[in-house]
């Protein structure tokens, strides 16, 4: 038996500092969000994947200001 999905939409997030910067985890700016259908997510078969797995599954990069209409437009693609 496969991994449990039983979201329709996945949002996989992603902290960008780099090395030589301070690590805040509560600067949204240093965020990006993908946001994948549950039915995507599904057909992997996958409990788990990483960020190239799901760039190439369609996740773009989305900040946080854009991440609501992120997530309207792909769960309303997964109706």
């Amino acid at each position: 038996m496969g991994p449990a999905h039983i979201a329709d939409v996945y949002v996989f997030a992603v902290h960008t500092t780099t090395q030589d910067e301070l690590y805040d985890g509560l600067d949204i700016a240093k965020w990006h969000f993908y946001v994948l259908s549950g039915e995507t997510v599904k057909a992997t078969g996958q409990g788990s994947m990483r960020l190239s797995k799901v760039v190439r599954l369609g996740g773009q990069a989305v900040a946080w200001a854009g991440l609501r209409d992120a997530i309207g437009e792909v769960g309303s693609c997964s109706d």
